[in-house]
């Protein structure tokens, strides 16, 4: 069964759009998970209320918790990150988070600090990171004219989460993420500016060709 998937985030973020089929409404404040079930995802972004519930709430229940650091804010420092299964951040949320500026201490000092949080730093221009149990990987960024880049994040977030949990035959995770959000930022908008599945594999076909 493929895991069900709740957000807190923009409804129009590209985690919703591919998770969507499963989705299910985030209970009301105090009450459990009671619809959810182990291995069903909580997808997050920092612009939410009540983040450190949430994450104690989905984790005590068995989900796997997918949180974008993003807007970066003081209290950060005092959410259960440790309960986080993939938390996305970039270059200024991985300097505050871990006190580097250097992208591989960043992602050295967090995987220290959470051990089992997997984390996947976007550096723009220069691709992305990933680091989890298996050790680091990056990816390069693909080499696009930028037009607008307000939903690059939220495209990337959620077409890596699309890899991991529902993966493409013969297309790493990150490469999936990077692509989707290459296109995106030639488009002008938000939601309108993600891709679609069928599309982000069309490109790669014919980027490999």
């Amino acid at each position: 069964m493929t895991p069900a998937a709740a957000t807190l985030s923009n409804p129009a973020a590209a985690g919703v759009k591919f998770l969507r089929r499963n989705c299910k409404t985030l209970p009301p404040p105090g009450v459990k998970f009671s619809n959810f079930s182990a291995g069903d995802v909580l997808l997050m972004q920092n612009e939410t209320n009540m983040v450190a519930e949430a994450i104690d709430r989905a984790y005590a229940k068995g989900m796997k918790v997918a949180f974008n650091a993003s807007p970066i804010q003081t209290a950060i420092r005092d959410y259960p990150l440790q309960k986080v299964r993939w938390l996305f951040i970039n270059e200024i949320e991985g300097e505050a988070l871990s006190g580097e500026s250097d992208p591989q201490k960043m992602l050295c000092s967090l995987r220290k600090k959470y051990p089992t949080t997997e984390v996947i730093l976007t550096l723009g221009e220069k691709g992305s990171i990933w680091g989890g149990e298996n050790g680091t990987v990056s990816c390069k960024a693909l080499q696009v004219q930028a037009l607008d880049t307000t939903g690059a994040g939220d495209t990337f977030t959620g077409f890596f989460l699309r890899g991991v949990l529902d993966p493409v035959q013969g297309v790493f995770p990150l490469t999936l993420a990077g692509t989707a959000s290459a296109i995106a930022v030639t488009r002008a908008g938000a939601a309108k500016s993600i891709p679609d599945i069928e599309e982000v594999k069309d490109w790669l076909k014919r980027s490999s060709v």
